[in-house]
């Protein structure tokens, strides 16, 4: 396993808030980034979370939901970095995004 690259890890963390001029005023708004250690190695989890209006996640992966391809995109991103994204979300109760990625992300045939 090789480093993961660097656009990616950068990108990620970023993403969230690249709609949140377009969405619904939030009151609360929380950032953690935690380096983790199980089982499985060392990791890291990103959670977003904000108390604004909430919506129903579209249920596959590679589907988009009523705002557009942002999260089966940060997916992608995630799941190249051999990692997963977690949407939490109900309407009128705000939205958790949690990214959880390994430290060393896998092999990959891209240059």
């Amino acid at each position: 396993m090789k480093p993961a690259r660097g656009a990616n890890r950068r990108f990620l963390p970023t993403s969230p808030f690249n709609n949140m001029p377009a969405a619904p005023p939030v009151e609360r708004f929380d950032v953690q980034d935690q380096v983790t250690h199980d089982s499985f190695g060392l990791g890291r989890v990103l959670e977003v979370e904000d108390d604004g209006r909430g919506f129903v996640p579209a249920p596959a992966a590679g589907t988009s939901g009523p705002f557009g391809y942002g999260l089966p995109g940060m997916r992608e991103r995630a799941e190249l970095l051999g990692g997963r994204l977690e949407v939490i979300s109900y309407p009128g109760q705000g939205t958790l995004l949690r990214l959880l990625f390994p430290a060393v992300a896998p092999e990959s045939d891209a240059p």
